[in-house]
């Protein structure tokens, strides 16, 4: 007989504590067919390619494969998440698929502002580690108490960031003090018209809304100047900016509209609906367990600047996969432009995405018997069963952003 979900959560979290070896910890954290399509270096060009091939055959809109409820978020987090996300998600009656972005979104933010990200250590290009995000709901699915779970319930933990210096609006100045005060900032709301100009947007007073091309270079960590109390100006060349947007799905996508080329491929997005009635009493031990995850990178991510890249093995993965998107495009000239753009920023995002499976593996980790991880004090590289499930993540992504980017174009 199969578990509950609250059964399935409080078993899984019982495995954990109780592994003794890391095959064992392996088996816990990865489904069994995680690599399958990945083996060799050349498994994984062909496996890009064929990836692309496919989503390219579904001429689905993105509602329809955004809330297409036969979806498994199994590859995208390693398993211990997964649950954890299925379950509250049971409870609540969201679609799981949008509460785990949100926490692979927090995951990235808790970062040190000064973290990179590299294919190799003594690669000279470096990434931010934050991972931006829109998610677009029907009415009644859940998007305003999803918003406050994610980033006020999750994030209200010891050491963790001033929440102050997060914003639910869209004013520069308020990002500028913020980042010159904890060298980090935000936009975080459930109100989209109070941050972004929409047709709606007049009905919000008070507010100095921020344009696309306005609120890029704080999501892209970009250099900027800041005018501090006396009047000085003073460079902030390195800190961590949280943006996490809920919004009804025709605001949303008047927002990601097709005006300004670059500003979509920045972000991930999910489209949901409401999954179901909530059936289950939520599991005290998934909650705690994705709370301690935002806890533990405030104890061990956050105060720590570093540097992290893949492993030999995983490198070599990586750059086979790219390869295999390269090959796509080679072969596909006529390519719609903003399609072309995302496929070509496919490096920073599997990275960024990547990284974050990386923390997640290491808090649960820290939920077993095992001994610490040999080598620094804080692994910094990254695994190829991360990877795997960073890659896999991405195509969920990049069959969103396609299918909403035809859907765009038509409509």
């Amino acid at each position: 007989m199969s578990r509950s979900p609250r059964r399935r959560s409080e078993h899984s979290l019982q495995l954990l504590r109780s592994v003794h070896s890391e095959r064992e910890f392996g088996d816990i954290l990865h489904p069994a067919t995680l690599l399958c399509e990945l083996a060799t270096t050349d498994a994984c060009r062909r496996t890009a390619i064929q990836w692309l091939r496919g989503i390219f055959d579904d001429e689905r809109s993105h509602l329809v494969v955004g809330m297409d409820e036969r979806f498994s978020i199994q590859m995208l987090v390693p398993e211990p998440v997964r649950v954890a996300c299925l379950v509250i998600s049971a409870s609540k009656g969201w679609q799981p698929e949008a509460l785990m972005q949100g926490v692979v979104s927090n995951v990235a933010w808790l970062e040190h502002h000064q973290t990179t990200l590299k294919a190799t250590e003594r690669e000279q290009h470096s990434r931010k580690a934050t991972i931006a995000m829109f998610s677009g709901a029907r009415r009644c699915a859940g998007k305003s108490s999803l918003c406050h779970y994610i980033t006020e319930t999750l994030l209200a933990v010891p050491n963790a960031p001033a929440l102050g210096c997060v914003c639910r609006g869209g004013t520069i100045k308020s990002y500028l003090t913020a980042i010159a005060e904890h060298h980090r900032g935000g936009l975080v709301t459930d109100e989209i018209e109070t941050a972004y100009e929409t047709r709606h947007a007049a009905r919000v007073n008070g507010d100095h809304l921020v344009g696309k091309t306005e609120i890029l270079p704080f999501v892209n960590g970009e250099t900027i100047a800041i005018s501090t109390v006396h009047d000085d100006r003073v460079t902030q060349e390195a800190y961590a900016f949280l943006h996490q947007v809920w919004a009804p799905l025709e605001t949303l996508e008047e927002v990601l509209s097709r005006d300004v080329i670059g500003f979509k491929k920045r972000f991930n997005i999910t489209w949901f609906a409401s999954h179901s009635q909530a059936t289950v009493q939520v599991s005290e031990a998934s909650h705690d367990f994705l709370r301690g995850m935002m806890a533990w990178m405030c104890e061990n991510a956050l105060p720590f600047p570093a540097v992290h890249y893949f492993d030999t093995c995983a490198c070599a993965k990586y750059n086979a996969f790219l390869k295999g998107i390269e090959q796509f495009l080679d072969e596909n000239e006529e390519l719609e432009q903003l399609i072309r753009e995302k496929l070509q920023f496919a490096d920073t995002d599997i990275m960024r995405l990547a990284n974050a499976q990386m923390r997640m593996c290491q808090y649960a980790r820290s939920r077993t018997q095992l001994p610490p991880e040999p080598g620094p004090p804080r692994r910094v590289e990254i695994s190829i069963h991360e990877l795997a499930h960073a890659l896999h993540a991405w195509k969920r992504q990049i069959h969103l952003h396609i299918a909403h980017t035809r859907w765009n174009l038509v409509n």
